[in-house]
């Protein structure tokens, strides 16, 4: 239903080819947003990265939509801000986020284009 009513109002600018061959439902690449956000599970914490899978709605060849994860990695550093879901009072450190932790990110970047995105914040649920 989400499917057809953005086809309805916005046309085909919101499908995206992605990945190669795989389309996505994004936001048109010229339209300017000041944060995105994307959650997921995190899979692994090493270094200054937060590896995490994402779920996505993409339209297969048939033009059904599927849902899929993609696996993505959150940059963190000495700037991103951590902290608790719905608590912005107490920041956590990186080490405090574990395998199979729920985690928002906030990025300037379109996570639909990048792997790999710059934390600007986090939240842990």
């Amino acid at each position: 239903m989400v499917a057809f009513l953005l086809l309805v109002f916005f046309g085909t600018d919101f499908l995206r080819e992605i990945f190669g061959t795989r389309t996505v439902w994004a936001p048109p690449a010229d339209l300017k947003i000041n944060t995105y956000s994307l959650g997921g599970k995190v899979t692994k914490v090493e270094g200054g990265e937060i590896t995490f899978e994402a779920g996505m709605v993409f339209i297969n060849s048939k033009g059904e939509n599927i849902f899929d994860y993609v696996k993505k990695t959150a940059l963190v550093s000495g700037e991103t801000k951590i902290h608790r879901a719905g608590d912005i009072s107490v920041l956590l450190q990186l080490s405090d986020i574990q395998p199979g932790a729920e985690i928002t990110v906030y990025t300037s970047q379109n996570p639909v284009d990048l792997n790999q995105l710059t934390a600007e914040r986090i939240e842990v649920k």
